[in-house]
């Protein structure tokens, strides 16, 4: 198993034994800057096994003043728990998954890990929910951008079998690669999108993954140069924002496109 989680996660992280089962640490890290961690816990009585946090994230957003008190808040914190397919535990604080399959756990620890880069964001959540007109103006630009020469999606995953990792645009040009585009604020939203570029290694899908970043500081120099060496473009759209989206359009539709 320890061999199948390596390599589910590129090799980036360490495991260790413990009583319950296997101690599982990533290069990720959370918003206490320490890495992201997990136990995968079993075999169970039935054989099969389920995932686990340290059961210190709830605690640490709570000891920040995000606690789950505010109602946006814990709406958003059940709906990632319902899209991850995992449930918080009251008593012992912990996050768990549902039990699954020994073959099952690579997949799921990547989701896994996912969800909870996504919860410790709830951190930055204001008591009223404020959003960023980044994603929107950057969609917007990019759409304008490539005018009519593309046919461009939203809100849905890739293809079938790569809805794991939602992008926020799909773009499809004639005689070209389709183009994931995801539009990054945060550490969570970089990961997806080089798990969602191994997926469609691995699948032998003929697509490309691109990332626009709101700013500089969205992601750790860490996590920055894992993306640049992973994913197939990458551009900022603070301070340069017209090169940025010149860069990601000419990604989708070619630079002799862009000159038309």
């Amino acid at each position: 198993m320890k061999e199948r989680i390596c390599k589910a996660f590129c090799d980036t992280v360490s495991t260790r034994k413990v009583p319950a089962g296997l101690a599982v640490s990533t290069s990720v890290a959370s918003i206490n800057g320490d890495p992201i961690g997990f136990y995968i816990v079993g075999p169970l009585a039935d054989g099969r096994y389920r995932l686990e946090d340290s059961g210190l994230l709830i605690p640490y957003l709570q000891a920040v003043g995000s606690d789950l008190d505010n109602q946006t808040r814990r709406e958003t914190f059940e709906a990632l728990l319902y899209e991850h397919h995992a449930a918080f535990d009251s008593e012992s604080l912990e996050i768990v998954s549902e039990p699954m399959i020994e073959s099952e756990i690579p997949g799921a620890a990547l989701r896994f890990v996912s969800l909870l880069l996504r919860v410790s964001d709830l951190a930055f959540m204001a008591q009223d929910k404020v959003a960023s007109t980044f994603k929107g103006d950057a969609a917007n630009r990019i759409k304008e951008s490539i005018g009519g020469r593309a046919l461009i999606r939203e809100g849905e995953p890739l293809s079938g079998p790569l809805s794991d990792w939602e992008p926020d645009l799909v773009i499809e040009a004639e005689g070209r690669d389709v183009v994931a585009v995801f539009l990054v604020q945060t550490e969570h939203r970089i990961l997806e999108a080089m798990l969602l570029h191994s997926d469609a290694l691995k699948a032998f899908e003929p697509a490309r993954v691109v990332a626009l970043l709101e700013k500089e500081s969205s992601i750790s120099q860490k996590t920055r140069i894992k993306a640049l060496n992973r994913l197939d473009a990458m551009a900022v759209f603070e301070s340069d924002e017209q090169s940025a989206i010149n860069r990601i359009a000419t990604e989708a539709v070619g630079r002799r496109q862009m000159l038309h």
